[in-house]
């Protein structure tokens, strides 16, 4: 999938090469949250066997919910590399890699958060990537006022509000896992027409894989 999305994104930048990139973003991005969500409910049914691993629930779903924060660039970081900017990729990774330490070091040592809140550090620096990619790849796009389109891209509230319950329902109930299926509940609301879309492209590609053309 990776080189064929790298393919349809190398040539010059058109509507087509827009289109792919929406579809493919919201395909993954959508894909994703699910996942997540119905992860969240799980984990602490996991750890109920696992006692001695308890102590890492919070952690490990905070995590997960980090980690889900850096597919709001899918799409834009493949245009990147498509496009031959690689180094500018580059920079913008390792410029990220440095605001997590940083973060991570102030949280840590200054503020003496418990570890598991350390893992906002990658949240914050994740939203930031986000923000810097989609904003290269605007600016790629040729697409006006780049970093105001990157932010509308990301904050969308039918992606955000999911996603800030998710973080409350870590934060102040992890143990109670039944809780934990209000996000993912909020987010099939939300995006139930995507949803509908993705089983039927999903149904298309078990009868005919080469129906879908990304």
């Amino acid at each position: 999938m990776f080189p064929k999305v790298l393919g349809k994104l190398s040539g010059p930048v058109s509507a087509d090469v827009l289109r792919s990139i929406n579809e493919y973003r919201t395909n993954y991005i959508t894909v994703a949250h699910v996942v997540i969500y119905c992860a969240l409910p799980l984990i602490p049914a996991i750890l109920y066997f696992l006692p001695e691993y308890k102590g890492a629930l919070q952690a490990t779903q905070l995590t997960a919910l980090g980690i889900l924060m850096y597919t709001n660039c899918s799409g834009f970081s493949e245009l990147l590399i498509a496009q031959n900017k690689e180094r500018l990729s580059a920079i913008i990774s390792s410029s990220a890699l440095v605001l997590n330490i940083a973060i991570a070091y102030v949280l840590i040592y200054i503020y003496h958060v418990p570890f598991s809140y350390s893992v906002f550090s990658i949240m914050v620096t994740y939203a930031v990537l986000d923000i810097c990619v989609i904003t290269c790849g605007n600016r790629v796009c040729n697409v006006s006022s780049p970093f105001i389109e990157a932010i509308k891209r990301i904050f969308t509230y039918k992606q955000i509000l999911p996603y800030l319950i998710a973080i409350l329902t870590c934060v102040f109930i992890s143990d109670y896992g039944w809780l934990q299926t209000f996000p993912l509940i909020l987010y099939i609301i939300f995006n139930r027409k995507t949803l509908i879309g993705l089983l039927k492209t999903a149904r298309k590609l078990m009868y005919n894989p080469n129906s879908v053309n990304l």
